[in-house]
């Protein structure tokens, strides 16, 4: 949840009083949801796509596109 909020994972280090990042890392983990936002806002594809105007084709959104051309 800290991290999903937006919280670095270097402070919740700090936070939990660990000295090793990758026992942080162990414990974390992350939903869909934030996995989804995250790629749609840092991917180079994503971004590429954006500006040339028209929505990626994902696996959400590939039957409403084949709909589409039907």
């Amino acid at each position: 949840m800290f991290l999903e909020a937006g919280g670095d994972i270097r402070h919740l280090q700090m936070i939990l009083g660990q000295n090793d990042l990758r026992m942080i890392k162990r414990y974390t983990h992350l939903s869909r949801k934030s996995l989804k936002e995250q790629n749609d806002k840092f991917s180079p594809l994503a971004q590429i796509s954006s500006k040339a105007g028209y929505k990626r084709k994902t696996k959400n959104n590939t039957d409403q596109y084949c709909r589409k051309l039907s």
